[in-house]
């Protein structure tokens, strides 16, 4: 006789497991493309119920279904799943009694696979070709390096005037600096455009987006490099600003080759939607970081 208590938790369990199911289908070649000599996958390449290939995002309870002959199935774990020569070894799911215990099963016995998405935290995006993104991106940064294997430039240098030993500030054309003037403009994640023995190009934003952001006007400021006030250079451990004063500073402006520090800004790939954002070194406290853009907010990375 079944007590009440186990009736009640019989039904919660699998009120739970179907609430917000969904199955997507996955062909045996793009199992075989995707899941050869690899586990813990957390996106899949997949059709959804709507018939579109989509990314599907997995979690721990993700489940990968193999359709084999005579209407058989196995449940598997989708994370643990591999496939090494002609077997797929994983671990069998079992809502009552979890496993650690490796099963293998042979490909040439399954027909098709399908997904279970039981939970909120696996969640779908539109499918792009990784492969061709990953190609895209590297034409994309060949191109911006190729620009820097030859010519030259003018780069700003600062040499702290009572203190040696410090390291020499470097200002160059293309990368991102808070920079301050005497007439009191200023530049917050600002792009130096151009650096001549005497002057400089600079923009007051990092793009248009982040200065509609912070309601100001995009412009370009053109200076004499006499006009420079202030750096201020981000410390992340702390969070803050440290400013440094040109007056402070030796300034020597000389030409070097490109190739001597290389291109300052690169495209990189975001594996799980495939977008690309365009990032540019950014002056901190401890040297460059990466700086983008997302929604009108600035980004940053440490490289």
């Amino acid at each position: 006789m079944i007590s009440m208590k186990t009736l009640l938790t019989f039904l919660l369990l699998a009120s739970v497991s179907c609430y917000g199911k969904k199955v997507y289908t996955l062909s045996k070649n793009d199992f075989i493309y995707q899941f050869r000599d690899t586990t813990n996958l957390l996106q899949v390449h997949c059709i959804n119920e709507k018939g579109l290939k989509v990314w599907l995002h997995t979690t721990a309870q993700t489940i990968l279904v193999a359709k084999m002959q005579e209407s058989r199935e196995k449940k598997l774990i989708l994370y643990k799943v591999t496939l090494k020569g002609d077997a797929i070894e994983a671990i069998e799911y079992n809502v009552w009694i979890p496993s650690k215990k490796i099963i293998s099963i042979n490909i040439d016995s399954v027909h098709s696979f399908e997904i279970e998405k039981n939970g909120f935290q696996e969640y779908e995006r539109p499918y792009f070709s990784l492969d061709s993104a990953r190609a895209l991106l590297k034409f994309k940064n060949d191109s911006l390096a190729n620009a820097y294997t030859g010519g030259e430039e003018f780069v700003i240098y600062m040499k702290e005037k009572n203190n040696p030993a410090a390291d020499t500030i470097a200002i160059i054309e293309n990368a991102c600096y808070h920079l301050k003037f005497k007439d009191g403009n200023d530049a917050e994640f600002g792009v130096v455009y151009k650096i001549t023995k005497d002057s400089i190009s600079v923009s007051n934003r990092f793009n248009e987006a982040i200065a509609k952001r912070d309601k100001k006007e995009y412009r370009i400021y053109n200076y004499a490099i006499s006009d420079l006030a202030e750096l201020s250079v981000f410390r992340f451990k702390g969070q803050k600003f440290r400013t440094l004063k040109f007056t402070d500073y030796d300034i020597l402006v000389s030409t070097v080759p490109k190739a001597d520090h290389g291109c300052p800004c690169w495209f990189s790939l975001v594996r799980y939607n495939g977008e690309v954002y365009f990032y540019r070194y950014w002056r901190t406290e401890n040297g460059f970081a990466g700086i983008s853009e997302q929604n009108g907010r600035p980004i940053w990375l440490e490289r």
